[in-house]
């Protein structure tokens, strides 16, 4: 199962991405994001399962959610 992190920055982002994920069968949830390498700061994003990175890019820039990074997190 792979799990990725979507760094959207605004909790507004976050909540349209995890809605649009969910909409098309995906697991989501809104988290805070507290980056510890200090490279993207704090902010929010998604917690998606079984999606790949350019799959969720393309899926929300496509449904106009701005995205910071993606974060591939080992589960």
């Amino acid at each position: 199962m792979k799990e990725i992190f979507v760094i959207t920055g605004t909790v507004t982002y976050a909540m349209k991405a995890k809605e649009i994920l969910v909409k098309k069968g995906y697991f989501a949830d809104v988290k805070r994001w507290n980056d510890k390498t200090g490279k993207y700061g704090c902010g929010y994003g998604v917690k998606a399962v079984n999606i790949s990175p350019d799959e969720a890019k393309t899926l929300l820039g496509e449904n106009g959610v701005k995205i910071i990074d993606v974060v591939v997190q080992k589960i």
